[in-house]
């Protein structure tokens, strides 16, 4: 069943794509699966029509902010190799 939830961060870059992230760290992270790939969803559709959207589940972790943007959501602190590093 689907379910509504608000992203903690729309942020409009100079260049004008939109980005949308929602931070997380522990246990929520671990818990996110189904709002990070519900967002990822929404982003595809979206960018279908048009829109420049971007974004998805953000963690600091070890010094750095990671994201992670794929379809498919997977936590694992010991290895976030699948997760972008952002600057």
């Amino acid at each position: 069943m689907p379910f509504a939830f608000y992203v903690d961060w729309i942020v409009k870059f100079r260049d004008g794509r939109i980005g949308l992230f929602d931070t997380k760290q522990d246990r929520t992270a671990k818990d996110a699966k189904a709002k990070a790939e519900g967002l990822a969803k929404y982003i595809k559709d979206e960018n279908l029509k048009g829109k420049r959207l971007w974004g998805g589940i953000v963690i600091y972790e070890k010094g750095s902010r990671r994201l992670n943007d794929n379809e498919v959501y997977k936590y694992n602190p010991n290895d976030l190799s699948s997760w972008k590093f952002l600057t």
